[in-house]
């Protein structure tokens, strides 16, 4: 083989290889940050009822919905776009995934719900996050 088409079909293979992996990392879905910490939002009644916090250094979604207090990752489930909270619950800008005030998808690609972030309330009535603890989807808190 000529060292000129030697090295064409080895830059062609670097480039392939190269494209495989870029184009892996954007499909696959990508794991909830490790987060091993616990955080204290507010107190319960700063957060009034169907009232919605966004902790936009965290990612994640506070609402106290007609049940009680819940958290929701902000992080798409089909790629890991930030999701944007709306009226009707929450959109991915990236693919066009909707997703109920539950986190349960109702549209576009992603067919797993936004992960459920352990919240308790703290002694003192406050809102406490443990962001290394996921619930399963539906675990609301009595405020």
């Amino acid at each position: 083989m000529e060292r000129r088409r030697f090295l064409e079909y080895t830059g062609w293979a670097l480039a392939g290889g190269g494209l495989v992996w870029v184009v892996s990392r954007f499909v696959r879905p990508q794991p909830v940050t490790d987060l091993s910490r616990r955080i204290t939002v507010c107190s319960a009644n700063e957060l009034p009822g169907g009232a919605a916090l966004h902790l936009p250094e965290l990612n994640i979604h506070v609402l106290h919905g007609d049940s009680g207090l819940y958290a929701l990752s902000g992080r798409c489930s089909h790629l890991g776009c930030s999701v944007l909270k709306q009226p009707e619950g929450f959109s991915c800008p990236c693919h066009g995934g909707r997703f109920d005030q539950l986190g349960q998808p109702t549209a576009g690609p992603p067919t797993r719900p936004l992960t459920w972030v352990k919240l308790t309330i703290g002694a003192d009535h406050t809102i406490v996050l443990h962001l290394d603890q996921q619930v399963e989807p539906g675990t609301i808190v009595r405020a």
